[in-house]
């Protein structure tokens, strides 16, 4: 998604990367997607800059969904109502700009919107974390994530080693284990686009793979011909001839063990 955008200490280059996702096609995807797979919760969006959270914002009005945005800048009376709106269900899309992405609770949230690309290991559990807290009557959270981040930091459910050492980067567990193992990489389902992270069947909708049919092979009646010296001779064996084939082929496999 963020291919060919240029890196900055150590995370892209948010104009580039605004530029990038900022996009009608993409931000209408972000609507019609939640639509399709996550509507009924409240939902927190994590966009690139302030502009793409007002994009967000607008794009859901337009379909007729209460949305609102929050920055940096959004008084914090405003960003309180903003909030509480969300938690009661009465707004049901928040988009926001790393606003809340630490330090900030909403156990009923049950849908994070991933519209922001990132190098960092560190901000991508903090955003999915947001749908992460356990809440009455609250039996999933989805992510849709339009921002490829499973692809590389792996699942939210990841077992992930952090470090305090300077000199150390943190480093999935889960996902390393995945790529030194047979096991299935993370995948998309060609039947519901869920991220499979394991073997099918897929835990979405249960598309698994039909079982491979082998080639019909043809064959002919007829009897083994005699080969000697290099030669075919179209003479089929006799019966006799079987037999000593046969022994011959046989002491041959128990010689070789």
């Amino acid at each position: 998604m963020a291919k060919g955008v240029g890196v900055s200490q150590g995370d892209y280059v948010i104009s580039a990367l605004s530029r990038r996702m900022n996009t009608d096609e993409l931000v209408g995807d972000i609507v019609s997607e939640w639509h399709a797979n996550g509507e009924g919760g409240p939902t927190v969006a994590f966009s690139v800059d302030v502009d793409h959270a007002v994009h967000i914002r607008n794009r859901f009005r337009q379909a007729g969904v209460p949305a609102e945005y929050i920055c940096g800048t959004t008084p914090l009376k405003e960003r309180e109502q903003i909030l509480a709106a969300l938690a009661s269900g009465e707004t049901k899309v928040v988009a926001n700009c790393m606003v809340l992405t630490e330090g900030w609770d909403c156990p009923p949230v049950s849908c994070v919107i991933l519209a922001r690309p990132t190098k960092q290991l560190g901000l991508f559990p903090q955003m999915a974390g947001r749908g992460l807290r356990p809440h009455e009557g609250k039996t999933d959270c989805v992510f849709l994530d339009h921002a490829g981040a499973v692809y590389r930091h792996g699942l939210p459910s990841d077992d992930v080693a952090w470090t305090l050492n300077v000199d150390s980067r943190a480093e999935n567990i889960t996902a390393a284990a995945r790529k030194r193992s047979a096991a299935i990489e993370i995948a998309k389902c060609p039947e519901c686009s869920a991220v499979l992270g394991g073997p099918p069947p897929c835990w979405s909708c249960g598309w698994q793979p039909k079982p491979s049919r082998g080639r019909d092979v043809e064959f002919f009646d007829g009897e083994l011909g005699l080969v000697a010296n290099g030669k075919t001779h179209s003479a089929p064996m006799s019966h006799a001839q079987q037999i000593q084939f046969n022994r011959e082929v046989r002491g041959y496999a128990l010689l070789r063990g």
